[in-house]
């Protein structure tokens, strides 16, 4: 997979800054470390704070990047994250039933279609850390609901007929059991239809709606996306300050 790097390098000058003198050389080779440090921290915190980005992806990237000094005069910030390349130029179109094909998780239906159960996570509102946040007036009608809850787990045969590649045996998928509380009923918007509170293990409470997804249902595409140019956005940031500070610590080491 392709790494995505910002790269500040002054290596072909390091002859010249050593014969101007040991104080440039240092001054500047501090302006590099700089640099590469204010990079990595731009970098992560532009991706925390980009839009369009699963909050679980924003963690995994910005944990991805790495900084480090090749030498005096080059340092370079990099991620070798596996999303980072749809997340900077772009994600093409994605048909989620797909996953009919290879989730354990998978379900037989009476009739013998495969169908999976997809739980769908709401944010409150002014929250879109998870998820999208619901409208205030979803919100008002749920946030008092009686929480449901995990009370147990069962096991069952993975429906996509699929064995242990070691001891040739039955996939086994664990599957939930809930005790079921309040459950929104119609709503204007029908991404919101059918909410349960779900009461967490932390003590606190989630909102979710469940959808079943099948080989014949519509939808389940997801757009494509056009990329963030994070990475570029940073460098293009970055690169007038950095010659900024490459000329003050030059001059501030020169005699008057």
């Amino acid at each position: 997979m392709p790494n995505y790097n910002i790269t500040v390098d002054l290596a072909p000058l390091a002859h010249a800054l050593t014969i101007a003198g040991n104080e440039v050389a240092m001054r500047v080779s501090r302006a590099v470390a700089a640099t590469a440090q204010a990079g990595y921290e731009r970098w992560t915190d532009s991706i925390m704070k980009a839009r369009g980005v699963w909050y679980q992806e924003k963690q995994d990237y910005a944990a991805s990047i790495k900084v480090r000094s090749i030498n005096p005069f080059e340092a370079e910030i990099w991620s070798d994250y596996k999303n980072a390349a749809e997340i900077e130029t772009g994600r093409p179109a994605k048909d989620l039933k797909r996953m009919l094909d290879t989730s354990t998780r998978v379900r037989i239906s009476a009739k013998g279609a495969r169908y999976l159960i997809i739980p769908m996570r709401h944010n409150t509102p002014g929250s879109d850390a998870h998820a999208n946040p619901m409208p205030p007036d979803v919100y008002a009608a749920v946030k008092n609901m009686k929480s449901s809850s995990v009370v147990g787990q069962r096991a069952r045969l993975s429906g996509l007929n699929a064995y242990n590649t070691k001891s040739r045996t039955p996939i086994i998928v664990p599957q939930n059991v809930y005790q079921w509380g309040g459950k929104l009923g119609a709503v204007e918007s029908k991404n919101h239809s059918g909410m349960v509170k779900m009461k967490e293990s932390s003590g606190g409470s989630s909102y979710l709606t469940f959808r079943v997804m099948t080989e014949r249902s519509q939808g389940w595409i997801i757009g494509a996306k056009p990329g963030l140019h994070i990475a570029q956005n940073v460098t293009d940031e970055l690169r007038p300050l950095f010659e900024l500070a490459i000329e003050e610590a030059v001059k501030s080491a020169l005699p008057i």
